[in-house]
């Protein structure tokens, strides 16, 4: 077989039996092909659940966890961890299941059986309120999986249950497109897991030590070398639940190696080691130049580019070489509406104007990216080629052949600056940055362009190289089975900081690959709408009403009530028929007791005075001193400096925070109160009322950035006071927004889906072939 340069790898059922028969043992004895290739990316973290920010991160992923179904070559689903499966009423409560059967031969790499309660912990994981993650959605046919993750029931809940060592049962809410659920289980994110690792710490898939995997490959080990310069971090607590803020060092990736997992589909017993893994090691390598890159490959001694650096693209020999497949990937920009955005004098929230984002969507020369850059195609929408709008995979059934084109190829800047008019937004004004992986040359070479583009119409923008650091926030009481407690934090674990600002939302806007959870489009697009963002529940405080713990959003702060209704729309096609006679407890349910516009407004308005609440409790702090004298060390909360401690007579009192720390507070409180403005002008806009308190709220909001520009050492607390007074002053405003919601739109959900039926023409049916089509007029 002739050596091939893949500038995309489209999955593992392609890529495992190319590489089992491409080369011949490396060292005598060994028994397999000792692969060598290189991947674009660094890969920091081999959770499955968290490996769809970047393409070659979901390649090397999907080696290494197996799942109940996979997609084969031709967009089939064929079984893989399932030996059999059956769909069924259960005669005795009338609820429809599915039971799967296990392979025998399904093991982990340390030995021990894989059985069903390793899927039924992954995918509790998947669904727990108090996790991050939008692959959730695609259990959401599950019974109770939606009230589990909204934070309505326990996760005790869950219609999930191993039923023996060998056997799952699946309680649904009630009848399911079986395909399409079938389909959504090839997603590397519903790969089971062995919960005595997972548990161990948050850390446990960025290291070989700690790393269990079910499928072909294991990690064997990965190795860091330090870059020049450090970063600071402020993310890992202390023990007194406070943020650190430490410099770390910068690390990249130098290689790491999959080793065969030698438990994979064989009774060792009787087995060759190599009957269902014919490669002993795939070793990637990323130190290497990139004129040291081709040489290797021609030499033979890298059999494998799996997506080709930036500056041999050109090169005549690999423009012969290459080989493009799809990989379910768009490349995205992130633009942060809950970022506040300099204008010179303070901040504005520009990215929560859809028309700033048109604007600078307008800009973008795809077409010229593509051809200059790129193995690949301009996009035209978010939805990559290769994504279904049917179950069964055929050129017929391709989404993005059937959508219609959403995005312009070629720019076009007098309509982007008509509309920056339209919003009141002169360029020239702001300034912000975009954040890019550092380690990814073809990433940063795109957002270069885009930044040109964006600078031409009149902003300034900057572009961040984010890398990774050495981690400071490893649990470090749980190391691995029967160790001691360590004190120190490995430094063999390194955080891929562009992740992480994208999780947080710390960033203005940033660039990552946007790849499927399946090779369904509602699974692309789904994850923008509120209830499939699969975010996690803030139930903190108490006060928190059931409306706000509902409340979740997309990584981009993107709020959209109008989008959520479309997209539960699709969701309820399969239920809608029968609603009527669901169970009163299912979550079905709400759909006639919901009210989506008047629940978002509300929930906006009450994030918005909790915030704000919350922000005069933390002010406190900043007024806080503490006695010197250690063996009393009294605290005082007071405006003023104590004159001497009332416990020891001690006179020598100072702040208990340094002046960097109390700035970093009061900073942060302003910029938490802007976010919380944005709350309640959202709340408004969302109920109908968008010019309500707009005066008001442009005052806060000038009033917040005044404060933050003139505070210094001599006027700290009289800052602070006036800031209480602004926290204060939003709480009011925030208190009228609940008001104006509990009059807005006060249709339910259950109507809002109904006019949307029909106004596309839709007939509800209990007929599967009749929700595809549905499903996809409506994408």
């Amino acid at each position: 077989m002739s050596k091939r340069i893949l500038a995309l790898l489209l999955c593992v059922v392609m890529l495992v039996p190319c590489l089992a028969s491409c080369s011949k043992p490396k060292y005598e004895g060994d028994v397999g092909a000792y692969i060598t290739m290189y991947l674009t990316d660094d890969i920091y973290d081999f959770d499955p659940a968290n490996a769809y920010y970047n393409a070659d991160t979901i390649n090397v992923v999907s080696m290494m966890y197996d799942t109940l179904f996979k997609l084969d070559e031709n967009g089939k689903v064929k079984k893989s961890l399932a030996k059999e499966y059956e769909f069924f009423e259960d005669e005795r409560t009338g609820e429809n299941c599915l039971e799967i059967t296990l392979v025998d031969e399904a093991y982990w790499t340390n030995g021990t059986k894989l059985t069903a309660a390793d899927v039924e912990f992954a995918w509790r994981r998947l669904l727990s309120p108090f996790n991050n993650f939008a692959a959730a959605s695609l259990l959401y046919d599950i019974k109770n999986a939606r009230a589990v993750k909204e934070g309505d029931v326990s996760v005790n809940h869950i219609g999930v249950e191993a039923v023996s060592q060998s056997v799952l049962r699946i309680t649904f809410e009630t009848q399911v497109d079986e395909d399409r659920f079938l389909l959504n289980l090839t997603s590397v994110a519903t790969a089971p897991l062995l919960e005595s690792y997972v548990s161990r710490n948050t850390d446990w898939a960025k290291k070989a030590a700690t790393i269990v995997t079910s499928g072909p490959y294991k990690l064997g080990k990965i190795a860091y070398k330090e870059i020049s310069g450090s970063v600071t971090d402020d993310y890992a607590l202390d023990k007194s639940g406070d943020y650190l803020t430490e410099m770390k060092k910068q690390k990249v990736v130098d290689h790491f190696y999959l080793e065969r997992n030698v438990y994979y589909r064989r009774d060792t017993s009787r087995d060759k080691i190599d009957k269902a893994v014919k490669n002993y090691r795939i070793l990637v390598d990323c130190s290497k130049t990139d004129a040291e890159l081709l040489e290797d490959y021609k030499n033979g001694r890298i059999f494998y580019m799996g997506s080709i650096p930036l500056s041999i693209r050109q090169d005549a020999y690999v423009q012969a070489e290459a080989q493009v497949s799809n990989s379910l990937s768009t490349f995205v920009l992130h633009m942060n509406q809950y970022a506040a955005v300099s204008n010179g004098t303070g901040t504005d929230y520009i990215f929560a104007n859809a028309k700033v984002r048109q604007a600078l969507s307008l800009v973008i020369n795809r077409d010229a990216i593509a051809k200059e850059i790129v193995f690949a195609e301009a996009a035209v929408g978010l939805v990559a080629p290769g994504v279904f709008d049917a179950v069964k995979y055929n050129k017929k059934a391709d989404f993005r052949e059937n959508g219609s084109d959403l995005l312009t190829i070629t720019p076009n800047k007098q309509a982007a600056l008509d509309l920056l008019a339209e919003a009141g937004v002169t360029p020239a004004n702001y300034s912000f940055t975009i954040k890019v992986a550092a380690y990814d040359d073809v990433h940063v070479a795109i957002v270069n362009k885009v930044k040109d583009a964006w600078n031409d119409l009149g902003f300034k923008v900057t572009v961040e190289l984010i890398s990774a650091i050495e981690n400071n926030d490893f649990s470090k009481e749980l190391v691995s089975p029967g160790a001691e407690k360590k004190a120190e934090t490995p430094t063999d674990v390194c955080d891929d900081l562009i992740v992480e600002a994208l999780q947080r939302g710390k960033y203005e806007v940033l660039a990552c690959d946007y790849t499927a959870y399946s090779a369904d489009a509602f699974s692309v697009l789904s994850g923008f709408a509120m209830s499939f963002s699969g975010a996690s529940m803030d139930f903190a405080n108490e006060n928190v009403s059931r409306d706000f713990a509902q409340l979740t959003t997309n990584v981009n702060g993107y709020v959209g009530v109008e989008y959520d209704v479309l997209m539960e729309a699709i969701y309820y096609l399969p239920y809608y028929t029968n609603l009527s006679q669901t169970d009163r407890d299912s979550f079905l349910q709400q759909a006639y007791e919901v009210k989506p516009y008047m629940d978002t407004a509300k929930a906006l308005a009450q994030n918005a005075f909790l915030t704000a609440d919350d922000v005069q409790d933390d002010l406190l702090k900043l007024n806080t001193w503490a006695c010197k004298e250690k063996t009393c060390q009294t605290v005082v909360v007071a405006t003023e400096k104590p004159e001497k401690c009332e416990v020891c007579g001690n006179v020598a009192f100072d702040y208990k925070y340094d002046e960097p720390t109390r700035k970093s507070y009061f900073n942060n409180a302003v910029q938490a109160l802007l976010s919380a403005a944005l709350d309640v002008a959202r709340s408004f806009e969302v109920a109908g009322q968008a010019n309500t308190v707009k005066a008001t709220l442009d005052q806060i909001s000038a009033d917040l950035n005044a404060t933050r520009a003139g505070m210094d050492v001599n006027n700290f607390l009289a800052s602070v006071e006036k800031l209480k007074t602004i926290a204060a002053s939003l709480m009011e405003v925030s208190a009228a927004a609940t008001a104006a919601a509990e009059k807005a739109n006060g249709s339910t959900l259950y109507q809002l889906i109904t006019k949307i039926y029909q106004d596309n023409g839709i007939t509800p049916s209990n007929k599967v072939k009749d929700w595809t089509k549905q499903k996809t007029l409506l994408l």
